[in-house]
């Protein structure tokens, strides 16, 4: 059984062309990878970034893949970005342009990709997304989080939400961004919680409508304000790359979330 280790801290990039040295990476952190077929079009491009208690990442491994993960600590939403992916947790959702998928934390999460295929993955505690939904219940929850795996990204607040996803990533990529200041962070993180809890169907949905007034925190509102004001130019440019940092050999031991 893969065992979770403690999460990736700050910033990690990881490029390889080799099998070995690609599973060596990611053993220590609970996640087992295995190339489907060929290994000659292997070229695994990895980056990701915590930023006060989200993960944002981007996965491209060239060959077709599988990776299990053992987690039971994160949410995580996976965007596709090229490609297409299969997800299997609680379901099976087959991922391509128009279709992704929230994880829920579970024992093994399995996503197999095909040669080429490249996501986005975002991932948020579980005591985290805990503690923010008994805020909007005004209770603690009596039973663990369970949300509907398939995301809709052609319209509604799925494609708003992976729209924030892509800007947030790419304002990663400026040395300057205000996106790393613990707070606003912080804000980030919260205004992406939100919106899984009051969108994303889960089995406390039905309880969270029925209240009068399911208001988000005032954090929530200043990163809904931040992303309007600071990054709405970005997002208007429809342009989209993925973050590169300074490049380490190894991760530090690391709690896993499914890429």
């Amino acid at each position: 059984m893969l065992v979770a280790r403690p999460p990736w801290q700050g910033r990690v990039l990881f490029r390889s062309r080799d099998v070995d040295q690609t599973r060596a990476f990611f053993d220590p952190t609970g996640l087992r990878f295995d190339p489907i077929g060929s290994y000659r079009t292997l070229d695994v491009r990895f980056d990701v970034e915590l930023l006060s208690g989200i993960y944002v990442a981007f996965a491209h491994f060239g060959a077709a893949a599988v990776v299990r993960a053992a987690w039971e600590t994160a949410y995580a939403v996976k965007l596709p970005v090229q490609g297409r992916f299969e997800a299997a947790c609680h379901e099976v959702v087959s991922c391509g342009m128009g279709q992704g998928v929230v994880l829920t934390p579970r024992r093994e999460n399995t996503m197999r990709s095909e040669a080429g295929a490249t996501r986005l993955s975002i991932a948020l505690t579980r005591d985290a997304m805990a503690q923010h939904l008994a805020a909007l219940l005004g209770t603690v929850p009596n039973a663990p989080l369970e949300f509907a795996a398939p995301l809709n990204l052609r319209e509604g607040y799925g494609r708003s939400l992976a729209r924030f996803v892509r800007i947030a990533i790419a304002e990663l990529e400026r040395p300057d961004t205000i996106l790393r200041e613990p707070m606003t962070a912080r804000s980030f993180r919260e205004f992406v919680t939100t919106a899984l809890l009051l969108h994303q169907p889960h089995n406390y949905s039905e309880r969270l409508r029925r209240l009068e007034r399911p208001a988000a925190p005032r954090d929530v509102k200043r990163a809904i304000d931040y992303i309007e004001m600071n990054l709405g130019g970005l997002g208007r440019s429809g342009t989209h790359s993925r973050p590169a940092r300074r490049a380490v050999g190894r991760p530090s031991a690391c709690s896993s979330h499914n890429f």
